[in-house]
C-alpha cells in the first residue's frame, strides 16, 4: 500500500488541494486529485528520503578527528608534516528557500587549530558556519554560497545549481554501483560512485557502511564511508603525486538526543598507480577490501591490475 511518509497531510490540506484543482484550467482538472497531490508535495517526499538516510534535526552533532598530512616541505610520504585536532559539527537551524531546505551548521574546533594548518588552509577559524542544501533527494554543500542576511543562495551559484552544473555531496537512496554528480564534458571529476557496501573493515561492526569515491581534480581522489542514520564515518582526500592528504574520522555523535561512540579502524585507499607504491608508499595503501600489502611488489602488481 502506498503511504505518505512523514508528510502529515491532513484532511484540510487535501481539501485545499481539491479547491486549487477546481480553480485551474478544465483540461488540467481532468488529472486525478492524487496526481495533483503528488505534484504539489513531491519536494516533501524527496526531502523525506534524505532524512531517512542523513540526520537533519536541530541539535544533531558529530565529533570528528581531523588530520592534515603534507609532504610538500621535503619530507614526502615517508616523513610528512602531520597536524591533528578535533572538531564538532552541530545543526543549528533549517529554513526553506525556493531551491530546497538550508541546514545551518556550526563548526567548532575542540582543540587549538595547529599553526601548520592555518599556514596551509588560510581562513581556518575556531568557530565557523557551514550550510548544506537539501534539494530533492540530494544534499549539496553550499558553504560560502549563502547570503546569511538575506537567507538566499549567491546568484552565480544559484544559476549553476538550476542548470545542473553543481555536483551534490550525496544522493539517496544509496546502493552498490549508484552514481551521482556531473563532470564537465567527459571529465570524471565530482562524479561519485558507490564502490562497496561493507566491503572493507573501515565501518562500525554490525553496521552498513557505504564506501563511495570520486576524482576531485587532477591527481586528487576523495573517498567516503557513510553509515545510514549517522552520516559520514570517515573521509580521505588524497593527492596521488605530490603527497598531500586530509582525513576525517568520526569519534562520536548525538542523533535525536541519543549518543553514539565509535572506534573505527583508520581507513586506507587503494594505490592508483605504480607511483603510489614507491618508497614507503606501499605501506600506506591497501586493497579495496582493506587488506594490507606484504611488500612493495604486491602493491605494484595490484596497482597495475587496477
Amino acid at each position: 500500500m502506498w503511504t505518505l511518509p512523514n508528510a502529515r497531510i491532513k484532511r484540510h490540506e487535501l481539501e485545499c488541494c481539491a479547491a486549487f484543482v477546481e480553480r485551474i484550467d478544465p483540461l488540467k482538472r481532468a488529472l486525478p486529485l492524487a496526481a495533483w497531490i503528488l505534484l504539489l508535495f513531491a519536494p516533501l517526499y524527496a526531502q523525506d528520503i534524505v532524512s531517512g538516510w542523513l540526520p537533519t534535526h536541530i541539535g544533531d552533532s558529530w565529533t570528528y578527528q581531523r588530520e592534515e598530512r603534507n609532504g610538500a616541505e621535503g619530507g614526502g610520504m615517508a616523513h610528512p608534516e602531520i597536524a591533528r585536532w578535533k572538531v564538532e559539527e552541530t545543526i543549528k537551524g533549517s529554513i526553506a528557500i525556493p531551491e530546497g531546505v538550508l541546514l545551518r551548521k556550526q563548526i567548532r574546533a575542540l582543540d587549538p587549530i595547529p599553526v601548520e594548518v592555518r599556514r596551509h588552509i588560510p581562513g581556518t577559524k575556531e568557530i565557523d558556519e557551514s550550510y548544506d542544501l537539501i534539494r530533492g533527494n540530494c544534499v549539496y554543500s553550499v558553504e560560502q554560497q549563502v547570503d546569511a542576511k538575506r537567507v538566499q543562495l549567491a546568484p552565480e551559484y544559484q544559476k549553476a545549481l538550476l542548470s545542473g552544473g553543481v555536483s551534490p555531496e550525496f544522493c539517496f537512496p544509496l546502493k552498490q554501483g549508484a552514481t551521482w554528480g556531473e563532470g564537465a564534458g567527459n571529465s570524471p571529476d565530482y562524479v561519485w560512485r558507490v564502490v562497496g557496501i561493507n566491503a572493507d573493515p573501515f565501518g562500525p561492526a554490525n553496521g552498513t557502511a557505504f564506501h563511495f569515491s570520486t576524482r576531485a581534480g587532477s591527481g586528487t581522489i576523495v573517498d567516503r564511508w557513510f553509515e545510514p542514520g549517522i552520516g559520514i564515518l570517515q573521509e580521505i582526500s588524497e593527492h596521488h603525486g605530490t603527497y598531500e592528504e586530509s582525513r576525517l574520522q568520526l569519534l562520536s555523535a548525538v542523533i535525536e538526543g541519543r549518543s553514539y561512540t565509535f572506534q573505527l579502524k583508520p581507513a586506507r585507499t587503494i594505490p592508483r598507480s605504480d607511483l603510489d607504491c614507491e618508497g614507503p608508499g606501499w605501506q600506506h595503501f591497501a586493497r579495496s577490501d582493506g587488506t594490507s600489502f606484504t611488500n612493495q611488489r604486491a602493491c605494484v602488481d595490484y596497482a597495475s591490475r587496477k
